[in-house]
């Protein structure tokens, strides 16, 4: 599972501020791929691990997903707190405490409130036991892929493999001090349908030796990258030429970097090259000195030029010692252009990577396919916080290019936080989706009443559609909202009460 430790003393940090917010991977159906969404975390008087995200309490109710509750009760282990928006939705494990509040027995799990098939084993005081099949740790509905082996006192031991479809593949093998040894075949990190990568190669005591290669199926699997690890006394260490994944590296996005490793450290020149129809096209790159960046560099953005025209977007610069500074361009290409044109940037201070005076920022979905908009933010930053105005301009087709202001608000001069009248885009703003909110900030929380408001492409008025209000201790839902099902602007009426919706009814299709 896709599991975050927490300490005692992260829990009584939770317990004492009330809240933590914590980054977690969400799957976004538009742009397929997975965003980072930000979470509240709290724990309730009843011991049970509460997940807030937009003002609510994620639960289950009818076929709206929005609360999902995990009580604290077993001391045996760090509480773990799920970083999946899938998982917090939909996974449930179900078995028996017993009075020393350890697991005990078997223990199974739901997905969506169904339970899965053959996943789940046996605890034994608190520790996992025997063979066990549970979910790979960043499991979600577009990765839905097992793990079996056995467990000894909480510990993986021997043979393990990975499962998809009722079919095995990959895996390995574990020693009795639960290290991984010998030949392995593993999912590489935010492994999905889009992003079928493994990584092959040799474990010695728990450490990558050797050459690795990673693999990525198309029909079959093909060779993407390759490297050797060095094997040391404390670790092994990269050594050598690399060919290395892009971060979000998928279909669509087919993102490499090669370049030269050196005592575990990137030297020398390294360039991105991005396929394009089976063509690798160099879009960037700079230097290395011992893994530190230096003078121009050119680089990517996550998921560049990705299956639904992810922006091909490139950040062009000068880094002195591994710091940002001076001016600093946003570039962005249409995929059938040539050559990139500027539409941002801004500055940064002589110490590096602290941004100063008038920025023009752009949105992480910018761009002309499905599912993208040209959406851009513009106004200040002192000392790497936003200040003062920022205005919120959207560019659009219609009998010729134009622009409009479509939102913005204050930030306050001292803290950076959002205050007063703000009118913000919806998450996935795009030309067939345009959907703003309009309400008022309060030390950088919501509160009072916020408008949903909605036009279709063409015209010049937004109409309101939905909306609800905010309590006073800002940012959590209360009373009656209509809202949209994620996605679509099919809304629905709802009511909440301590942040939990009571009640729903669709009221248009």
């Amino acid at each position: 599972m896709n599991t975050q430790n927490v300490s005692n003393l992260f829990k009584s940090t939770i317990q004492e501020k009330g809240l933590l917010e914590i980054e977690i991977d969400s799957w976004n159906k538009i742009q397929e791929r997975i965003v980072k969404t930000k979470i509240r975390i709290a724990i309730a008087q009843d011991n049970y691990l509460l997940y807030f995200l937009n003002g609510v309490v994620y639960r289950k109710l009818q076929q709206f997903i929005n609360l999902n509750r995990e009580q604290i009760v077993d001391d045996s282990q760090n509480l773990e707190i799920l970083t999946n928006l899938d998982q917090i939705k939909y996974l449930q494990w179900l078995g028996e405490y017993r009075e020393n509040k350890r697991k005990f027995g078997k223990w199974i799990a739901t997905w969506n409130m169904e339970v899965v098939k053959d996943v789940g084993g046996y605890y034994d005081n608190g520790l996992k036991q025997g063979l066990w099949n549970e979910p790979i740790k960043n499991y979600c509905s577009q990765s839905q892929v097992y793990e079996r082996g056995i467990y000894f006192e909480n510990q993986k031991r021997g043979s393990w493999i990975f499962l998809k479809e009722n079919k095995r593949f990959g895996g390995g093998q574990y020693n009795n001090q639960g290290q991984k040894i010998g030949k392995w075949i593993e999912l590489n990190d935010q492994y999905n349908h889009l992003s079928q990568v493994t990584c092959k190669g040799e474990y010695k005591n728990g450490k990558r030796v050797g050459k690795w290669e990673y693999y990525m199926l198309q029909g079959e699997y093909k060779l993407i990258g390759v490297g050797i690890y060095q094997e040391m006394q404390e670790e092994s260490i990269k050594n050598g030429k690399w060919i290395e994944l892009g971060d979000g590296f998928n279909l669509g996005s087919q993102v490499i970097l090669i370049g030269n490793y050196s005592n575990g450290k990137k030297v020398g020149s390294w360039n991105f090259y991005w396929n394009d129809n089976e063509r690798n096209e160099l879009k960037g790159g700079g230097l290395y000195d011992g893994s530190i960046k230096i003078g121009v560099w050119n680089e990517l953005i996550n998921n560049f030029g990705s299956r639904q025209g992810q922006s091909q977007i490139i950040y062009n610069g000068e880094y002195h010692n591994d710091k940002k500074v001076g001016s600093w361009n946003i570039l962005y290409q249409e995929f059938w252009e040539k050559n990139f044109q500027k539409i941002g940037g801004g500055f940064y201070n002589d110490q590096g990577s602290i941004k100063i005076g008038n920025w023009i920022e752009v949105s992480e979905n910018y761009g002309s396919k499905r599912g993208q908009s040209f959406v851009t933010y513009n106004g200040e930053y002192k000392n790497d916080q936003k200040v003062g105005r920022w205005d919120i301009l959207y560019k659009y087709y219609n009998d010729g290019w134009k622009k409009e202001q479509i939102g913005g608000g204050q930030y306050d001069l001292k803290c950076s936080f959002k205050i007063g009248m703000w009118i913000e885009v919806s998450d996935g703003f795009e030309m067939n989706m345009q959907v703003i909110n309009k309400g008022y900030y309060q030390n950088g929380e919501k509160v009072g009443r916020w408008d949903i408001l909605h036009r279709e492409w063409g015209r010049e008025k937004f109409e309101k559609i939905g909306g609800g209000s905010y309590g006073e201790k800002g940012s959590f839902k209360i009373g009656e909202w209509i809202e949209l099902v994620d996605g679509s602007i099919v809304s629905y009426k709802c009511e909440y009460k301590d942040s939990k919706e009571n009640t729903s009814i669709m009221i248009n299709d």
